[in-house]
């Protein structure tokens, strides 16, 4: 764009403004001034007839012209915008350096710039390296999920009438947009958050201005450390996951309500400055380094030592440097800590990793949206009130970070004697000094553990975490000491943690199952169950060597035993989702977590579909319980778990996964019973008609969808087993009567009943369900009459 004649343009629109009179016309464009976004109409010659300033909608992003009658004459046609899930690189419009500027629609000054063309160089190494990169991958996913929860918070707010719904449309449609990188400017890469305008070229070659005033982008010149060998390590990495942490509050805050601060110097991770500044930069370092948090002991830059360093808190130190310093002991005070932004970001770095905590990083976004807290100590108190289950865990997780400075003008002199003494012994000259220097660590030791203990219970039950920091920052006296009336607090503060705790997880569990239950029973998902269980009987004629029967592969969905293992599937499915929260609450341990998560709605899900199933053929409770194969349903658990994650790599919607959790759990099944009658279990029953693995479908949050299949094809014993349908038979104990012994009716009747009974096995075995059904109405009421002729015939 030529700045004289953006600037021709302005003063042109000045003149024309003058003019009430003029009718709007058809026929011009829309370009960028100086002064903003105008409609412009042209003469042959290029001259400025007519310019006016369009309207803007928020909603769709688009300016547009009306005319006196309030007819749209002009509107701009914008290209579809990228997903929110994706970057987008984009550069100034013209040269490297922000030369062209207009104003947004809120009248802000910014840059104009136009998409990054895929030809040029810099594109590909950015988008290659970004793509290739696990820890930034993960810190891009972190940032989509912060402003997806951004828009349901507006679309909250805006239904319970505390958000202006114009601001919060115009907050969410850029929300939605995709993460912006700007390759231009100069100096640092570095976070930018006041917007800007994108020149797009449409199909018909016209430009169109994409309006994002409240877009963040971040801003990679072409002579910052990412093109100069950032690219080569983990440098690049860290600086853009730092920024994208900024992104991340900015958006989350809504750029106004960013912490504050008075600082403005140079900086780094062992600065003291003020509490806001070192707040928010602590929370991109957190970013930063859970991007490189798998390489911080492979790397060698000074970028990843520092990180490392802040997995170890050693910026509570008041000598340590950016990468290294003494081991003197000597820790900063409390206030001083605050005011590091090191020792913040080792706080929000040990929060959003531990795992006591459920979902902590949804948890510090909620606290960020709601409370906008502007230092961390505010963070601290307004998530102990907003997540009071956590209240323990997170005090205990800051004083033990702290070193307890924060709430004892004394402790900083403790740790000292205490590191001291460690010292002493690691240097003694002999054998029996040492000896006589631990006995005095730890003397001093367990004075100072209990020291802590009390303290630790002390703040949790009256919540002051910053009792010896002034309101200056300066050192303040301590509280009243502990009581046994603190410990019994402490205690019923703990009870009501614990129950606090377990309530969420239960509802949680209780929503998912409610919508497991939903989605099961809809009329989309029984449809795919019914056709799964019609093909997978008819792939059981053919792989059986059968004649292929439709009319049988649709009578296998119109049995009690295919609605016993569809209802018995999905209630189980439901019971692992209320088992699962719980679960994952009281045991923090990840792996546990993650098994609890994805795996046991999907065993229980099996476990109900076949204990349904065979409810549905007749079976008693108990029986059907006993016919419960554990080892086999386990491993059709985790093999249709796993088969079905690997089926999601198959480019087809549903069937992917349907299909690998499918031939995932006959594989599971087969590998963990064979591999259990290594071991010598077995659980020597015949084929029973229970449903195939059940396949868990995944559709993100709530878990899967459960799809179940009715029928499976099971090759038929040489012989009917005595112990076949066991439930079914009278006990060995009671038909223990000779034959030879038996008068002619009885002998008749027993005859009888083992007829049927091996006909009905034959007609199971062969998945002829009416047939079965048939013989079993005549063989139930002969087997009771053969019960009673047994007891009469014993009793003589």
């Amino acid at each position: 764009m030529n700045r004289r004649h953006s600037i021709r343009i302005l003063l042109l629109v000045a003149v024309l403004a003058m003019s009430s009179a003029s009718v709007l016309v058809a026929g011009g464009r829309f370009e960028a001034t100086t002064n903003g976004i105008f409609y412009v109409v042209r003469d042959e010659a290029g001259q400025v007839v007519q310019a006016v300033r369009p309207a803007y909608d928020p909603v769709t992003g688009t300016y547009y012209v009306r005319d006196d009658k309030q007819r749209v004459i002009a509107q701009q046609q914008l290209p579809p915008e990228a997903a929110m899930t994706q970057i987008k690189l984009v550069t100034p419009v013209e040269g490297a350096a922000h030369s062209v500027k207009t104003r947004d629609a809120l009248g802000n000054v910014v840059p104009v710039l136009r998409e990054l063309s895929a030809s040029d160089p810099r594109y590909a190494q950015l988008r290659d390296y970004i793509n290739n990169d696990p820890g930034l991958k993960r810190v891009v996913a972190m940032q989509v999920e912060a402003r997806q929860a951004k828009i349901d918070a507006l679309q909250r707010q805006v239904a319970e009438g505390t958000k202006d719904p114009q601001l919060a449309a115009w907050l969410t449609n850029d929300l939605r947009k995709p993460i912006y990188l700007e390759v231009g400017d100069s100096g640092p890469i570095y976070h930018d958050p006041r917007g800007f305008v994108l020149a797009e070229r449409g199909a018909n070659g016209q430009i169109s201005y994409r309006d994002n005033s409240h877009a963040n982008r971040l801003v990679i010149p072409p002579n910052s450390e990412a093109f100069n060998g950032g690219l080569n390590d983990s440098s690049a990495a860290s600086v853009i996951a730092h920024e994208l942490g900024h992104m991340i509050m900015d958006q989350t805050y809504e750029t106004p309500n960013y912490p504050k601060t008075r600082y403005a110097g140079p900086h780094s991770k062992n600065s003291i400055t003020d509490e806001g500044f070192a707040y928010s930069e602590g929370w991109a370092e957190a970013i930063e380094t859970i991007a490189n948090h798998d390489r911080l002991d492979s790397g060698s830059s000074w970028r990843l030592k520092s990180q490392k360093n802040i997995v170890e808190n050693k910026y509570i130190f008041k000598n340590m440097g950016v990468i290294d310093g003494p081991n003197d002991g000597i820790l900063k005070t409390g206030a001083q800590q605050l005011s590091t932004e090191g020792v913040n970001a080792t706080l929000f770095y040990k929060m959003l990793t531990d795992h006591r905590i459920q979902t902590p990083y949804s948890k510090v976004l909620q606290v960020f949206e709601q409370t906008k807290p502007q230092t961390y100590r505010d963070f601290l108190k307004n998530y102990v009130e907003m997540f009071p289950e956590d209240r323990s865990y997170v005090i205990r997780q800051f004083l033990e970070n702290t070193k307890y400075t924060t709430v004892d003008p004394s402790a900083a002199a403790r740790y000292k004697a205490l590191h001291d003494a460690r010292m002493a012994v690691e240097n003694a000259p002999d054998g029996a000094t040492r000896a006589r220097l631990e006995a005095d660590y730890q003397a001093r030791l367990a004075e100072y553990n209990q020291w802590k203990e009390q303290l630790y219970k002390q703040t949790v039950v009256d919540g002051q975490i910053d009792r010896a920091v002034g309101a200056g920052g300066e050192v303040a006296a301590s509280a009243a000491g502990y009581s046994d009336e603190t410990n019994r607090q402490y205690r019923q503060l703990k009870l009501s943690e614990t129950l606090l705790r377990g309530k969420k997880a239960l509802g949680v569990g209780l929503e998912r199952a409610a919508d497991s239950i939903k989605q099961s029973f809809s009329v989309k998902n029984m449809a795919m169950t019914a056709g799964t269980a019609i093909a997978m009987n008819v792939a059981s004629q053919i792989f059986s060597g059968e004649k292929v029967s439709l009319k049988k592969a649709f009578q296998s969905v119109a049995s009690l035993q295919f609605v016993g293992n569809v209802v018995g599937s999905t209630m189980g499915a439901a019971a692992g989702h209320v088992i699962a929260p719980l679960i994952q609450t009281f045991v923090p341990i990840p792996i546990v977590g993650a098994i609890a998560g994805s795996l046991l709605p999907t065993l229980t899900a099996i476990a109900g579909g076949q204990f349904g199933s065979h409810l549905g053929a007749g079976m008693s409770f108990k029986a059907a319980l006993q016919a419960l194969d554990p080892v086999a349903i386990a491993g059709q658990a985790v093999g249709s778990t796993v088969g079905a994650m690997l089926g999601a790599m198959i480019p087809i919607p549903v069937l992917g996964p349907m299909l690998g959790g499918i031939v995932g759990g006959i594989i599971g099944e087969k590998l963990f019973t064979g591999i259990a009658r290594l071991f010598g279990y077995d659980k020597k029953k015949q084929p029973l008609p229970a449903a195939p693995p059940t396949v868990a479908m995944p559709t993100g949050a709530p878990p899967a969808a459960m799809i179940q299949t009715a029928d499976r094809y099971v090759p038929p014993p040489a012989a009917p087993s005595s112990d076949a349908y066991a439930a079914l038979r009278i006990p060995a104990a009671d038909d223990c009567v000779p034959v030879d012994q038996m008068i002619p009716s009885v002998r008749a009747l027993k005859e009888k009943y083992e007829s049927l009974y091996a006909a009905y096995v034959q007609a199971m075995n062969a998945g002829d369900q009416a047939t079965a059904k048939k013989i079993l109405q005549e063989y139930i009421p002969l087997r009771d009459r053969y019960r009673r002729a047994l007891s009469a015939y014993i009793k003589r």
